[in-house]
């Protein structure tokens, strides 16, 4: 049986809208949830908690049904099989686990591989890493 990650609880901020700039201002922060990290993860200021029900536009791949709320760490370098939260220029969010296709395409699939969609980087507007998702009761 495999080792469980040691974890700590450090409060991060609830961010109303993923933009591209300017993410973490007091406007686009709408609170702070103490939230479980890996304690592996040394760049805290890089972590945020989303609640899935601001998404307009949500496809899940990955995560369960009973979810509401992701924690995300803003990286630019992805391993193939990650969790990614991508968001397209067409105002759609997507979670799933990425592979890179080719030098220009992002492929997203589900836990049961049923489900891929195959995404042009020059689609995509932003892309994070989703470390834990949950579910949140006080969130309606």
């Amino acid at each position: 049986m495999g080792k469980s990650k040691k974890r700590k609880l450090i409060d991060l901020p609830i961010l109303k809208e993923i933009k591209t700039k300017d993410m973490f201002i007091a406007d686009n922060i709408a609170g702070y949830d103490s939230t479980p990290i890996p304690e592996d993860i040394r760049f805290i200021e890089d972590l945020a908690v989303i609640h899935l029900k601001s998404f307009d536009h949500f496809i899940n791949f990955s995560l369960t049904d009973r979810c509401n709320t992701i924690t995300i760490y803003l990286r630019t370098c992805f391993m193939d099989g990650d969790n990614l939260l991508v968001v397209g220029k067409d105002g759609r969010y997507i979670i799933g686990y990425g592979y890179l296709k080719n030098h220009s395409t992002l492929l997203l699939k589900g836990q049961d591989s049923d489900y891929e969609l195959f995404i042009p980087f020059t689609d995509i507007s932003f892309i994070a890493a989703v470390i834990s998702s949950g579910m949140n009761p006080y969130i309606i």
